[in-house]
């Protein structure tokens, strides 16, 4: 099975310094967390298409 890229979110401007990259990310049913040592932001994916 093919995955399918369904959306595209620029990182936050809090985290969205160099050298840093989102090091971690956590899924929850509804939710992705991504997070760096500058601090973390959540996204809704509960409708993937308008994350």
């Amino acid at each position: 099975m093919a995955s399918v890229h369904l959306a595209n979110v620029p990182k936050q401007p809090d985290l969205d310094s160099e050298p840093q990259f989102n090091s971690d990310l956590a899924f929850t049913v509804d939710y992705a967390i991504g997070s760096n040592y500058d601090g973390f932001v959540v996204y809704d994916i509960s409708h993937p298409e308008d994350p």
